[in-house]
């Protein structure tokens, strides 16, 4: 998928970049290929439940899944972070070492996000999540690029950028809430159709389940980023 090898690509390519330029220990690589090999495990098992029908079950969806469901990808970073200082430092030295032009040009794939107001429009999938949070998201990628081909990235300054950057992890932050509103269940407010369902469907399922929670981490570290500079 475009998205997954996005961040693939920026989060190994910034590690190696840092190593060639002796500035990441190679414990600290490791631990952080592993805390990603960790991610990409996730994501297959995401895509392997959702192709089986197990997300759509009802014994399932009585659990409340839109509220932590998008969480895993954040639950796995958290755990790794406390448990492994090499990792921490992995992160630190991206967050404060890699450019912001590159986190920048990371964000700017959200543009990719017109898919699902698309689906919105089409009736696929909820209106709420399709056109509200997926409009807003598309219009962030928008912005990222238009940053990058600037250069505002810059002139924006660490205050400026770090607002931004809070900006782009609130607007995927609101997925859980208003995604279980949509889903069935004691929660349930907006009943469609469609209902929120159909986004556990693959290969829908892998932007909540995984994408959206790498944006949130990676505006999350490129703001710690900016804090410690």
């Amino acid at each position: 998928m475009p998205l997954a090898s996005a961040h693939l690509l920026f989060w190994i390519g910034s590690l190696f970049w840092l190593r060639n330029r002796g500035e990441i220990e190679t414990a600290a690589i490791g631990a952080a290929l592993i805390w990603l090999g960790t991610l990409a495990l996730w994501g297959l098992t995401v895509a392997l439940w959702s192709l089986r029908g197990r997300f759509t079950r009802d014994r399932f969806l009585r659990w409340l899944p839109g509220i932590w469901f998008p969480t895993m990808a954040v639950n796995i970073t958290l755990a790794g972070l406390f448990l492994s200082p090499a990792l921490r430092a992995a992160l630190s030295s991206v967050a404060t070492l890699v450019p912001a032009e590159m986190f920048v040009l990371l964000q700017a794939a959200r543009v990719l996000a017109i898919g699902t107001v698309i689906k919105a429009l089409r009736g696929e999938i909820p209106r709420l999540l399709g056109l509200g949070v997926g409009g807003a998201d598309t219009l962030y990628g928008v912005s990222a690029l238009v940053m990058f081909a600037s250069g505002a990235a810059i002139s924006l300054g660490p205050e400026g950028l770090a607002a931004w950057n809070a900006v782009g992890a609130a607007i995927l932050m609101s997925i859980p809430l208003l995604w279980q509103l949509t889903l069935p269940g004691s929660m349930q407010k907006l009943t469609g159709p469609p209902n929120g369902e159909p986004l556990f469907v693959f290969p829908l399922v892998m932007a909540p389940g995984l994408l959206a929670t790498m944006f949130i981490i990676a505006n999350v570290t490129h703001i710690v980023g900016l804090t410690l500079l």
